[in-house]
């Protein structure tokens, strides 16, 4: 069985949507709401969803580290059966069944799986780990290891004995110490990947199809839905937009693919047309000048701007033009001879 744990703050009508979404694809798994919302009736009205008592919000993003601390200790008082704990924020769906036997095949001989699952020894290119390592030596005391592990939030999955064990010999005074000091950029995606590998926990990194479709920030489009639904290993997606009317949440949703309408601008418009880059420049130019000298001239014949007030406009062909230089020409002529 799956228990799915839930970080929301807003739009109940969204999150509503999310639980419908995860018990038609996941039968029978439990889903917890951490509601970070600071409103205690937040997520009530919900079916099918347990609260956790111990919630704290409103949370800022990326100080989100001890939300899966408090479910830890729920989870011990009611002694809730389920064999993996599944960590998700409220802009995943999923988008086909068959997610228990994913997770039966991938996690044989592992405790924990997550997107980017690795083990630092040193500062290296991932930021929120830079961040750490800047206040290593407040963290040490508390790890007591010379590594750190990290992964990303979405999608961490940890199996019930592993979960159990992660806090079971943490001084958890001075870690709510540390939660109101540190400036650990995103801690939810140290905090816990540390601590369940310092308790023994053997870990992995997503198969590569998978972690393909659980980012940080790119929205998911309807394509890229299309796509996951036909790829194997990929069951859900995260980011979604949390709103009701995004082609991609409507389409898991409901079926309904809309179109969206494309803007025409000069870069849609140079799609269309076979000349090269630089010809199409010079012809969008010509018809810009061609339309501003037209509005200009029918100002002027019409006085309704005078750029010189002092002096006469004349609007002139390019043929009286010729003619006057010939006509000079040919006085010169005459006054040499």
């Amino acid at each position: 069985m799956i228990c799915f744990a839930i970080l929301a703050h807003e739009n109940e009508q969204i999150l509503a949507q999310q639980v419908r979404n995860i018990a038609q694809y996941n039968p029978g798994s439990r889903i917890i709401l951490y509601n970070s919302s600071g409103d205690p009736n937040f997520g009530r009205s919900i079916e099918n969803l347990l609260i956790c008592p111990y919630s704290r919000g409103p949370l800022a993003w990326g100080r989100t580290g001890r939300v899966l601390m408090d479910i830890s200790a729920w989870l011990r008082e009611t002694e809730l059966e389920y064999e993996y704990l599944v960590y998700i924020d409220s802009d995943v769906l999923f988008v086909k069944p068959g997610f228990d036997s994913f997770l039966n095949k991938t996690m044989q001989g592992y405790d924990c799986m997550g997107v980017n699952m690795h083990q630092e020894y040193a500062p290296g290119v991932w930021n929120p780990g830079q961040s750490m390592w800047r206040e290593w030596n407040a963290w040490q005391s508390l790890f007591g290891t010379d590594y750190l592990c990290g992964m990303f939030a979405n999608g961490q999955i940890y199996r019930r004995d592993l979960f159990r064990r992660m806090y079971d010999d943490l001084d958890k005074v001075r870690l709510e110490s540390l939660f109101l000091s540190t400036q650990v950029v995103a801690l939810e995606e140290i905090l816990h990947a540390t601590l369940a590998v310092r308790c023994g926990g053997r870990f992995r990194d997503y198969p590569v199809p998978t972690g393909a479709f659980i980012r940080p920030e790119q929205i998911m489009t309807v394509p890229e839905v299309k796509i996951a639904q036909q790829t194997s290993d990929v069951y859900f997606l995260h980011p979604i937009r949390r709103m009701a009317g995004d082609p991609a949440r409507r389409w898991i949703t409901e079926g309904v693919e809309i179109s969206v309408p494309v803007r025409r601008t000069w870069k849609t418009r140079k799609k269309g047309m076979r000349r090269s880059s630089a010809g199409k420049r010079r012809i969008w130019r010509k018809g810009i000048t061609r339309r501003i000298t037209r509005r200009i001239t029918r100002r002027i014949n019409k006085k309704s701007i005078r750029p010189f007030p002092n002096r006469r406009l004349l609007i002139v062909s390019k043929t009286a033009v010729k003619k006057k230089r010939s006509l000079r020409q040919r006085r010169g002529a005459s006054r040499r001879e």
